[in-house]
């Protein structure tokens, strides 16, 4: 049989996150990998959408989602200084990735290039594949090294774009490195957008997770808030990640077509689900609450930093995001990182994620793992006891270290 099928549709490798997954539970090991959170849900959000379930909210919602959610979601958009009318210019979609996806097919046409920082999101090439675009990245200089990136990596961006590009695909907060873009950096990006005539799709999931500063949004910049969709869930943003709710926000030109798509790949997310998203964002923002949760998470930042230095590695903090990413090669010996994350799951009792399902340039990134800090401090605490034990059996450092 001779038939061509999409580039969406080919095999791929094994789910990297499932495979690590298994292994935790197979070896009772401190899981560091997959990145959702520990915590469990808010009450009220548990509450809200029990009393939707119950009340007979269980059929299809508007495809643009609940009113009560928009309209929650308008509210945030204002107090961020970018105002958005919930009627034309926002859509609930089944978690971020779908807002992705729509939001490609709203801004890019079949065959043209997006471009994406790299390391990326694992799931970007499929989404681009979906979409029917070619995903092209702008690699992040000397990752994992702890200094000022911005101005290389702007100059490879600026290398990537090409005739064929349309769209820029911007993840700040950045997964996995925590890179913060400054305003500084967002407004050279704005006006390379302006100049080179492109849209820009945000991936802001961890926007709630910045932790020295403010979140800032290239939506803000004079002039790009009618070039922009912003996308975010509640994933993140309230430790949800089994409830698929997300969100694109976006001027009306754009969102029709993105509702166009929207409706075509889920037509809607779960409804009484969006009613508890809805009644959680209105108390968290009203009591104050993720100022109180970026302080934990900055606690448990550090205490996961601490220890991974404590075990000999040489591990930056970063500002933002749920991930400390680190050179193994002293610890590997230049062995494939993928290999060595398995290894170190059997020998030291702890599962990281390696970055080889997050990059697509040669040697970019081959040579890190991933540990996640939205666990537990138990869990950070014993698996930074284990490392460490790892590195001293293993000759790995200095017992007077």
């Amino acid at each position: 049989m001779t038939a061509s099928f999409s580039r969406a549709s080919e095999a791929a490798p094994p789910d990297l996150f499932a495979r690590m997954n298994a292994l935790a539970a197979d070896l009772g090991a401190v899981n560091l990998g997959h990145g959702f959170s520990d915590d469990a849900p808010l009450d009220v959000l548990v509450d809200a959408a029990t009393r939707a379930m119950r009340s007979g909210d269980n059929q299809y919602s508007p495809s643009e989602g609940l009113v009560e959610l928009r309209e929650a979601l308008a509210r945030r958009s204002e107090r961020r200084g970018v105002p958005y009318d919930p009627r034309y210019e926002i859509t609930v979609t089944t978690g971020c990735a779908e807002a992705l996806v729509a939001g490609l097919m709203a801004m890019a046409p079949p065959g043209s290039e997006v471009v994406a920082i790299e390391p990326f999101y694992d799931l970007y090439p499929d989404l681009a594949a979906v979409a029917g675009v070619r995903l092209v990245t702008a690699p992040i200089p000397g990752l994992a090294g702890g200094v000022d990136l911005e101005d290389s990596l702007l100059a490879e961006l600026r290398k990537a774009i090409t005739p064929a590009t349309r769209c820029l695909l911007l993840n700040s907060p950045h997964n996995p490195t925590g890179l913060t873009l400054s305003r500084k950096a967002l407004e050279e990006i704005a006006r390379l957008a302006v100049e080179r005539d492109l849209l820009v799709l945000c991936d802001d999931v961890y926007d709630e997770f910045v932790y020295e500063r403010p979140h800032e949004s290239i939506a803000a910049i004079d002039g790009m808030r009618e070039r922009t969709i912003v996308c975010s869930s509640a994933t993140k943003t309230l430790s949800v990640s089994g409830w698929r709710v997300g969100w694109a926000c976006g001027p009306a030109r754009l969102t029709s077509r993105l509702r166009n798509a929207h409706r075509s790949l889920t037509f809607c997310a779960p409804t009484p689900l969006q009613a508890g998203v809805a009644a959680a964002l209105d108390w968290a923002d009203g009591c104050g609450f993720f100022a109180q949760r970026r302080l934990a998470y900055a606690r448990r930042r550090d205490l996961l930093v601490d220890g991974l230095r404590a075990a000999g590695l040489d591990a930056a903090s970063p500002p933002a995001g749920y991930f400390v990413v680190t050179d193994v090669r002293r610890w590997s010996g230049g062995a494939d990182v993928s290999d060595f994350a398995v290894r170190l799951a059997h020998e030291a009792g702890v599962v990281a994620i390696p970055l080889t399902t997050s990059v697509s340039t040669a040697g970019v990134g081959d040579h890190l793992l991933r540990f996640a800090f939205c666990k537990s401090e138990k869990a950070i605490a014993e698996a930074s006891l284990r490392l460490r034990q790892y590195a001293l059996e293993g000759g790995l450092l200095d017992r007077s270290g």
